[in-house]
């Protein structure tokens, strides 16, 4: 372990960071601020500011959130500060998994989720309605599918 490492875990043991790490704590309403999930067991403290100077500053901005959160934003960092485009591709990779994904939902639809798909168009007004006026067909089956999944997940 080299002195900077144990100079950090001194500090990390010190009354100053565990009260300041409370406070964050209150502050994000124990939430992860990424994710916005429930903090959990072993969450972190994340210094926005990676110069070893400037570790014990506690003026400095700091975000709460979980370990894997945490490695997350520390990897994604080591590209983003050459490589802003990164979050776009991030980005792009997702949608195409969630639209392969729902796709995979729409081959396995059955004839009680397309019932209550066309069910939930008519109570919106059927085809004279201010959905088919706003969306595509498409469009309304996402957003169908979409929130169908959503709460058939819980």
């Amino acid at each position: 372990m080299t002195e900077a490492q144990k100079k950090k875990r001194k500090f990390r043991a010190s009354s100053i960071w565990k009260n300041k790490k409370e406070k964050e704590k209150v502050r994000a309403k124990n939430l992860d601020e990424i994710t916005l999930k429930p903090l959990r067991r072993g969450w972190q403290l994340h210094h926005n500011c990676l110069d070893e100077k400037e570790y014990e500053n506690m003026a400095k901005s700091f975000l709460c959130c979980n370990n894997m959160t945490h490695k997350f934003i520390h990897w994604l960092y080591t590209y983003y500060k050459t490589d802003k485009q990164i979050l776009y591709r991030i980005k792009k990779e997702m949608e195409q998994m969630t639209l392969e994904n729902e796709m995979t939902l729409e081959n396995e639809m059955t004839e009680e989720i397309k019932q209550k798909y066309n069910e939930w168009l008519e109570e919106n007004g059927g085809k004279e309605g201010v959905l088919y006026q706003t969306f595509s067909d498409d469009e309304l089956e996402h957003i169908f599918r979409s929130a169908y999944v959503k709460n058939n997940k819980r």
